[in-house]
């Protein structure tokens, strides 16, 4: 789903996006509990991504961060 938010997409596929990231990446963040490291890096993907408060990031900021956690 983060590769696919490189692509030009209607707004409702960001929208489901944002929902299910924030879903796996507080997943992520509790079942990584024991490694504080990846605790951290997964929540504050999660608060990233969460569809409440958005972020105003730029296009390019978000492509970038979509590279990254496809990758990881």
């Amino acid at each position: 789903m983060c590769l696919v938010c490189l692509l030009d997409m209607p707004y409702g596929y960001y929208q489901i996006y944002r929902f299910s990231a924030t879903l796996i990446f507080f997943y992520l963040a509790y079942s990584e509990e024991d490694k504080k490291g990846w605790m951290i890096v997964w929540g504050i993907s999660g608060l990233i991504v969460q569809p409440f408060f958005k972020l105003a990031l730029g296009r390019d900021i978000w492509n970038f961060l979509d590279i990254v956690w496809a990758i990881l």
